[in-house]
């Protein structure tokens, strides 16, 4: 075997020269060409006898039809090839295909090659593509697939032209545990959940920018499964009909649950129920209650209690992200709402998005008021009016000690009042702080247009201001960075 390997393949001037590439295992060959399309791929069978059908077993596969930038085929041509290489590959297995195509000419017979060459991971990417697409069945019946990730773009087209996706009545994927959809325009919400209970071991499901339509008997979104283990659903609503998509339900019961994602997302009503095992939620969203005058307080308080919902539904999460959308809608209602009180007793670290408004100061009060274990503190500061001041000590509560706030980190800081007060208040009250770490925006706040230098001093009279603070903790390190590489 050994000698066999050291056969050489060329020689130059009398020596000998092996062609170390070619005597590489198979496996290893196939994991560099896994990297290329396949029509660089397939050539390399012109370079010696050894590559000559290397490429016919590649488990992994990648098509990318690039017709719009001097592709040597057109759409058509590059569905044939598709399906070619595919045939070419006998009974072997495929671990992963993944498709981008301006066309679904043909799709239907290479998709149902790959379903019979067992494919375990798929990955189709449509572009231009108009009015509908409908997959064959195979694929929804596939018995060996293991992820499918699903997307569709209007590419140079106007957005207005739709591409809707035709989902099966019936589906049945015994094996998929990871699931992605984005781009996706009109699928009925039934579908979807028809969808979700066809993937009995489904762990990752991830939804993204997708328009959903009512067309069906069910109007809400159920997410339903004791395996899904990471759920992200972004920018994801429902087809506007007078307004209606607001009346939404979004229904998450996982109680496997470990990551939560929901950002930008046109529901209303979001009944998160048993997420006993969450470790990390991220959330960014607006509620709206369309019965109530926004500028009331009737309005204000029940878009509050919807908040205060959803928050309760996450009271197990041990990381929790919260951007100023959230904060508002927590803070506007509380001084007048009576709630009762969500406690988070596992939450360890928590990050926020602040404007550093009243709203917003009394969101992050209520949240280090009922998380009394956290230890972490991120917050990244989107102060955008310099001429708007708050006063902390108006909105925090004289009695809130932070006894186990170890970290505190804050970017994007613009030294205005406003963020010099609450690092302020901070100091006062975390008597356990080990650390607080602040990092300057990139371009830093300033009354008028200011040379660099002149900026670099104000910057430098925030942060003296900043050392100066009394603190609780006698132990606490404070440091202060132009940007996360370089101190002042």
């Amino acid at each position: 075997m050994e000698a066999a390997r050291k056969k050489p393949s060329s020689s130059c001037g009398g020596g000998v020269v092996d062609d170390r590439l070619s005597n590489l295992p198979d496996e290893i060959l196939h994991h560099i060409m896994s990297f290329l399309d396949m029509m660089y791929v397939v050539k390399t069978s012109i370079l010696a006898k050894r590559w000559r059908y290397l490429w016919t077993s590649l488990p992994i596969i990648r098509f990318i039809d690039d017709g719009y930038h001097d592709h040597p085929y057109t759409h058509e041509n590059f569905s044939k090839f598709v399906t070619n290489v595919l045939l070419r590959g006998g009974n072997s297995k495929i671990t992963k295909l993944s498709v981008v195509s301006y066309t679904d000419c043909g799709m239907n017979s290479w998709l149902s090659i790959a379903v019979k060459r067992n494919v375990e991971h798929l990955r189709l990417n449509f572009f231009d593509i108009y009015k509908e697409l409908e997959l064959p069945y195979c694929v929804f019946n596939c018995k060996s697939l293991k992820s499918l990730c699903l997307g569709l773009d209007a590419g140079s087209r106007i957005m207005e032209d739709d591409v809707y996706l035709i989902l099966p009545d019936v589906i049945d994927l015994p094996l998929l545990s990871t699931l992605s959809i984005h781009s996706i325009c009109g699928m009925c919400t039934s579908k979807i959940n028809k969808f979700i209970s066809g993937c009995p071991l489904l762990e990752r499901l991830e939804i993204n920018d997708c328009k959903l339509d009512d067309s069906g008997a069910e109007v809400d979104i159920e997410i339903s499964s004791v395996k899904l283990k990471h759920l992200v659903i972004q920018s994801c609503y429902v087809e506007e009909k007078d307004f209606d998509m607001w009346l939404y339900k979004l229904i998450v019961y996982a109680p496997n649950l470990i990551s939560f994602t929901c950002t930008n997302s046109g529901f209303n009503n979001y009944h998160l129920q048993n997420l006993s095992s969450l470790e990390v939620a991220d959330l960014d969203m607006q509620v709206i209650d369309i019965d109530a005058d926004y500028d009331s307080e009737d309005g204000e308080e029940e878009e509050t209690r919807c908040m205060m919902k959803i928050l309760q539904g996450l009271s197990s999460v041990k990381s929790l992200t919260l951007h100023s959308t959230v904060l508002m809608e927590i803070g506007k209602g509380l001084d007048t709402l009576e709630w009762s009180t969500v406690s988070f007793d596992n939450l360890r670290s928590l990050q926020v998005t602040t404007v550093t408004s009243e709203d917003d100061l009394m969101a992050i009060e209520y949240m280090l008021e009922n998380s009394p274990y956290v230890e972490n503190l991120f917050i990244k500061s989107n102060f955008w009016n310099e001429k708007y001041s708050v006063n902390v000590a108006e909105y925090w509560s004289d009695e809130l000690s932070l006894q186990h706030l170890k970290c505190i980190e804050v970017v994007d800081v613009k030294g205005v009042a406003n963020e010099l007060e609450l690092l302020k208040t901070l100091l006062k009250k975390a008597t356990a702080l080990e650390k607080m770490t602040v990092f300057r925006c990139k371009t830093f706040f300033s009354r008028n247009t200011s040379p660099a230098n002149k900026e670099d001093s104000q910057w430098q009279c925030f942060t003296d201001e900043l050392l100066k603070c009394p603190r609780a903790s006698s132990n606490v390190e404070i440091n202060c960075f132009l940007n996360p590489n370089n101190d002042i």
